[in-house]
């Protein structure tokens, strides 16, 4: 009987899994341009948003799918791949943790950027610009942190698996993934206010929010199509036979001595040679006393 791999399936998940991600991109490029040329209406759109929530939760189960394969196939092809596997799931498990603070240290600095000012009834509410700027920065820093791991993770699934001439495809995917958190970084540090570099009240025809999520959503959705792509090759090689599991290698049989010792109860077997024969000695008579 056949041994089932995990690791067709683990990569099968896994191509599913960015083909969502593809698909929430391409959406989430469609409500951006929609609300920034007024198209939007209020129907379509929450029809649009709704989408994207079922879509998010197809994506989870999927990537719970994903993990556990990956996990339970990672002995299958060697000690390289099983380690690169046991790397992945940590860093996983790291942008996990490194997403969570990012949302934690954007809310903290939006809350403690606003001051309340009263003024008889009408309370004045003022931003303070240099806090919310290092709010920011920190907050992109650490989202930066989160896509590396999480890109540089999936470049670890599958690069053992991959022919050694091919896997600038995947790290060409983790380049494309982390460009554009570098660019959005940038961007938005230098526009804020009071940081001196980039007035957007003087480039009147820049609209610096939109430049950056188009160039975000086309940098990303290149990068994921390289993921996808790496992923079914990665697949094909090993349903096609051209990489071999390594419980199904051939093992080398032990050596054959020249003999087996016997079982347990049963004589020796006969020596194979005969022994020496003695000549036969005349009698040599005593001495007499």
């Amino acid at each position: 009987m056949a041994r089932k791999l995990h690791t067709p399936a683990g990569l099968k998940y896994g191509s599913y899994l960015i083909v969502l991600l593809i698909l929430v991109d391409v959406l989430s490029l469609f409500m951006s341009v929609s609300t920034a040329t007024g198209g939007a209406q209020s129907s379509a759109f929450f029809a649009l948003c709704c989408s994207i929530g079922i879509i998010l939760i197809v994506l989870f189960i999927l990537f719970l799918l994903f993990l556990y394969e990956m996990h339970r196939g990672k002995r299958e092809f060697g000690k390289k791949h099983e380690s690169r596997a046991s790397t992945a799931l940590i860093l996983i498990i790291l942008s996990i943790i490194l997403s969570v603070v990012s949302i934690v240290v954007l809310f903290i600095g939006i809350a403690s950027a606003i001051m309340v000012t009263p003024d008889g009834t009408d309370p004045t509410i003022e931003i303070d610009a240099a806090g919310f700027r290092n709010q920011i920065i920190i907050f992109f820093v650490f989202l930066l942190a989160t896509t590396i791991a999480m890109s540089l993770a999936l470049v670890y699934y599958a690069l053992e698996l991959t022919e050694p001439g091919k896997r600038w495809v995947l790290w060409t995917g983790f380049g494309l993934q982390i460009f554009p958190p570098v660019l959005s970084m940038i961007l938005v540090a230098a526009s804020l206010p009071g940081s001196g570099v980039l007035d957007l009240e003087e480039v009147e025809q820049l609209d610096m929010s939109t430049a950056i999520s188009y160039a975000t959503y086309a940098v990303s959705l290149l990068g994921m199509i390289l993921f996808f792509v790496a992923y079914r090759a990665a697949r094909q090689r090993i349903l096609d036979g051209r990489i071999q599991p390594v419980f199904a290698q051939p093992i080398q049989p032990p050596p054959q001595y020249p003999q087996q010792p016997p079982a347990w109860g049963q004589p020796p077997p006969a020596p194979s040679e005969e022994p020496p024969k003695w000549e036969e000695l005349e009698p040599v008579d005593e001495p007499r006393e």
